[in-house]
C-alpha cells in the first residue's frame, strides 16, 4: 500500500479516500503524501501452512576432515591363493656337508673279458732230479745156472736211461680239469729220479695248475697228478712232460 501511495504521489493526483485507511495520516500540501502511522502489535502467528513440494538437490559441499580411525574389525575370511610367482634366481651354492656314512657294498660283478694274450715267457731251466725212491724187497734167490765160460777181463760200468711222457696239449683247460700221467723204467732198470714240467702258452696262468701228487710209484715208476683252479686265459694252453731216469 505504501508503494501505491508514493505511485500515485507522483501522479500528481490523489483522492483523498485512498489513504483514509488507518494507520495511514492524510498531510495537505501542495501534494498529498501518506505517511505510514505508527507499527501495530504483532498479530498471533497464523497456522503452517502445507509443505511445499521439496527443492531441487543442492551441490555437494566440500569433503570433511578425517574422522578418527575406528577399531579393528574381525579378520576377515582368507582370500582364494594367488598365482604361483616365477622362480627365483639360483642361489650361491651353501658350503660342502660333512661325508655321509659309507653305503652298503654293491653286488660282485661279472667277470670282465679275457685280455689279449701276452707274449711267452722265457723257458725255465730244468728241474733238479729228484730224490732216489726207495729200494724194493729182494726177490728169491733163483737157482744156480750153469757156470760160463770165463770172459775176458774188463771194466765195470752203469747204464743211464731218461724216459718222458706228454699229456699232449690242453687247448685252455677248464676249471676242474684233472691231468695225471705215469711212467715206468724198462725192465731190469731201477727208477733214480724224476720230475715234471708245466709248459703254458701265458705265463699268467702256471699259477692255476696245482699239483695233487708227484713222486715214486713202487719204485720202478712215477707217478703224477694235477688239477685246474680257474679256467686258463683266452688263447692259453697246457702241456704238462713227465720226465724219468732210470739205470742198471
Amino acid at each position: 500500500m505504501l508503494w501505491l501511495c508514493i505511485l500515485l504521489l507522483f501522479a500528481g493526483s490523489v483522492d483523498a479516500a485512498v489513504c483514509r485507511n488507518p494507520p495511514y495520516k492524510i498531510l495537505r500540501n501542495k501534494k498529498l503524501l501518506c505517511v505510514p502511522g505508527p507499527t501495530g502489535p504483532t498479530g498471533p502467528p497464523g497456522p503452517v501452512g502445507p509443505t511445499g513440494p521439496p527443492g531441487t538437490m543442492g551441490w555437494d559441499g566440500p569433503q570433511g576432515p578425517q574422522g578418527p580411525t575406528g577399531p579393528i574389525g574381525p579378520p576377515g575370511p582368507p582370500g582364494m591363493a594367488g598365482l604361483d610367482g616365477q622362480p627365483g634366481a639360483q642361489g650361491v651354492p651353501g658350503p660342502i656337508g660333512p661325508p655321509g656314512p659309507p653305503g652298503p657294498q654293491g653286488v660282485t660283478g661279472g667277470q670282465g673279458p679275457q685280455g689279449p694274450t701276452g707274449p711267452s715267457g722265457v723257458p725255465g731251466n730244468p728241474g733238479g732230479t729228484g730224490p732216489t725212491g726207495a729200494t724194493g724187497f729182494p726177490g728169491n734167490t733163483g737157482a744156480a745156472g750153469p757156470t760160463g765160460a770165463t770172459g775176458p777181463t774188463g771194466s765195470s760200468s752203469i747204464e743211464v736211461v731218461q724216459l718222458s711222457v706228454s699229456s699232449g696239449v690242453i687247448p685252455r683247460p677248464a676249471t676242474n680239469t684233472l691231468i695225471s700221467l705215469t711212467l715206468d723204467c724198462d725192465p731190469g732198470f731201477l727208477l733214480t729220479g724224476g720230475g715234471t714240467r708245466n709248459i703254458v702258452t701265458d705265463p699268467v696262468d702256471d699259477s692255476r695248475v696245482h699239483m695233487l701228487e708227484s713222486g715214486p710209484n713202487g719204485g720202478q715208476g712215477w707217478e703224477y697228478k694235477s688239477t685246474i683252479t680257474s679256467r686258463f686265459s683266452q688263447g692259453s694252453d697246457l702241456e704238462v712232460i713227465l720226465t724219468i731216469i732210470c739205470e742198471r
